[in-house]
């Protein structure tokens, strides 16, 4: 790696064009600033408390790694929407890097994995997903090892996972088959390792039920009660059960990693007797099947969460594909190919759009016409613009249901002003007319407009890139009078 300098070269093209792009692309939505407020909330008043919404209770579900981390990033940038995604895009490379040193790939191979589409979305999209990945992973690899520190580190890592995003404790079932492993070759002089790692995460995370919940109970009914925050859905519910969803990125992948199966079965048979079928499923791979599986039994995906299982879906690539053969290359070339253009297409759309997805131009827009220390509701959007004035800002387009959040928001929280972006406008015309009809003496005081050029509309129509985007921070700004 160190002696190739086509891949240096690589390497510090992409750094270079995730650092400019971190934080315009995408622009801010709504999952990602229910947990920047979550987490600068965490930091700061040490609750779970998530400001920008009408949550009345805090939201302990996804335990305090992810917040602690993000939070402290935030307190060193003055709450930037690029620090808040700099911790999960430094995860991402950890996996990246993980992925390197576990499978061994060529590094054509690691470049097109740095390359996929959904995996470069996760990078920038501000969620703890990528960051419990790392966390999980590294506990997959420290559990193989059999000293005591390495058990040791596995129990760490697993209870950090855990308390980033239960959502990843589907790759417990691979993890409890390596440990079964492990204990199954210990003798009497050696079986006590086997209980470091479990001991750990057990305590680990019953000093976090005791600590946020108090006792078992109040913890379990946080998972069966139906809430707000899950759209009157308990967070069981919403967390646990297959979907069959795939993102749209991963169609391509998937159909390879299909075919490469079936050459491998083919050469199989060509030349081996039936026996030796058995290494369809030989370790290491078989953990990559098991995660997979397991994923899709258990986690109710809605696009974001298949993010767990992309490296094991790259191993298994790489595995049927076998490395340095010609089937190996035109299935490396294929997929080359496609997430290259992609990478090329989306960043060439963010290029084309790149001052209406200026964060810095919506922060001043704000300050020129909202005094600090006011009041603010509008979409996700401009969560950071209006935090960076010294103003309160909530989301009126999610959680509870239309007029019980207006109401909330006119009289608890006593909105002053409406900010109306073009993409509310459109995605969200529900809660943007609701709240001009319920202030019929609101007035508009300033509008920040920006057109995408017919080349962008061309480039999203072509490539099928989301066009949700394509007005950038387009946006009115409404004064509440009574």
């Amino acid at each position: 790696m160190r002696n190739n300098p086509y891949f240096f070269i690589f390497l510090l093209l992409y750094g270079c064009v995730h650092g400019l792009t971190l934080a315009r692309s995408p622009l801010p939505w709504f999952d990602e600033v229910f947990f920047a407020s979550l987490s600068r909330n965490f930091w700061e008043e040490g609750t779970f408390f998530v400001p920008n919404t009408v949550i009345g209770y805090e939201i302990k579900l996804y335990g305090f790694v992810y917040f602690a981390l993000t939070g402290l990033a935030q307190s060193w940038a003055e709450n930037s929407v690029f620090a808040f995604r700099f911790v999960n895009f430094c995860a991402g490379m950890g996996v990246a890097y993980w992925l390197f040193r576990s499978a061994s790939p060529t590094l054509l191979a690691l470049c097109i994995f740095l390359l996929d589409p959904f995996f470069a979305l996760c990078l920038h999209e501000g969620r703890m997903d990528l960051c419990a990945t790392l966390f999980i992973l590294l506990a997959y690899t420290c559990l193989q090892k059999n000293s005591p520190a390495q058990q040791a580190l596995a129990g760490l890592f697993s209870a950090l996972a855990l308390l980033t995003t239960p959502r990843v404790a589907f790759m417990g079932i691979g993890l409890a088959i390596v440990w079964l492993v492990n204990f199954k070759k210990s003798n009497l002089k050696t079986i006590y390792k086997q209980a470091i790692a479990p001991c750990i995460v057990i305590l680990g995370y019953s000093l976090w039920i005791f600590w946020a919940y108090g006792n078992v109970t109040t913890f379990l009914q946080s998972y069966i009660q139906a809430s707000d925050a899950h759209y009157q859905m308990s967070a069981w519910f919403w967390y646990v059960g297959g979907t069959g969803y795939v993102p749209k990125h991963q169609y391509w992948l998937l159909a390879l990693i299909l075919v490469s199966i079936c050459w491998y079965l083919l050469q199989k048979f060509l030349s081996s007797p039936p026996s030796r079928f058995a290494s369809l499923l030989s370790s290491p791979i078989v953990y990559d099947w098991i995660f997979v599986v397991s994923f899709h039994l258990f986690v109710r995906d809605l696009g974001q969460y298949s993010i767990f299982i992309l490296p094991s879906y790259y191993r298994l690539l790489w595995h049927y594909a076998g490395k340095q053969t010609r089937f190996a290359w035109v299935v490396l070339g294929l997929l080359g190919v496609f997430n290259g253009s992609y990478f090329v297409l989306k960043n060439t759309q963010v290029a084309l759009t790149w001052e209406m997805r200026n964060p810095q131009t919506a922060e001043n827009f704000v300050r020129q016409h909202i005094p600090q220390d006011s009041k603010v509701v509008g979409e996700a959007m401009y969560y950071y613009a209006v935090r960076a004035n010294h103003c309160a800002y909530q989301m009126f387009e999610v959680y509870e249901d239309l007029p019980t959040r207006e109401r909330i928001q006119r009289e608890k929280f006593g909105y002053q002003y409406i900010i109306v972006t073009a993409h509310s406008s459109w995605r969200h015309k529900e809660a943007v007319e609701y709240y001009l009809k319920q202030n019929p003496k609101a007035r508009k005081i300033a509008s920040l407009k920006f057109s995408p050029s017919p080349t962008v509309l061309w480039l999203s129509g072509l490539a099928r890139l989301s066009q949700n985007e394509n007005a950038g921070y387009s946006a009115d700004i409404y004064k509440v009078f009574e």
